[in-house]
């Protein structure tokens, strides 16, 4: 046998959810909200709030192991604005190019395929590329 409905409220922080029974109605309010809904309707009442943060948990598997890097170091000598870097690393890396005394010089990077990378620049250089 079902109980009859009695009014209650519920809190959660600052919020409140209220519940007062009466004949062929329900009446909820939601802190300044007042709702009512005719016998029959079906009520949903959602009460979000913050509690106590729980137990840190177990640490989980360890992930699959990554790819295969590689770093390739290429020296140009002779000067040019077009250098073609056959590195064979199976991946497009980083490239960053340098003049023999080391000061870095800037490039436009193309990679052709995951093992050969064209670097261009505005004036004829020659020097060492660092990919990683």
């Amino acid at each position: 046998m079902l109980s009859e409905p009695r009014a209650m409220t519920v809190r959660a922080g600052p919020r409140s959810l209220s519940v007062a029974p009466a004949p062929q109605r329900f009446t909820i309010a939601v802190s300044d909200r007042v709702r009512v809904f005719r016998e029959r309707e079906p009520i949903v009442a959602l009460v979000t709030g913050t509690g106590p943060r729980g137990a840190i948990g177990a640490t989980g598997p360890a992930g699959p192991i990554g790819p295969v890097g590689g770093v390739a170091v290429i020296t140009v000598d002779s000067p040019g604005t077009l250098w073609i870097l056959n590195h064979n690393l199976g991946f497009k890396p980083n490239i960053s190019t340098f003049t023999p005394a080391g000061d870095e010089i800037v490039g436009v990077v193309s990679h052709v395929s995951v093992n050969v990378a064209e670097v261009r620049f505005n004036i004829s250089s020659s020097g060492v590329a660092l990919l990683s």
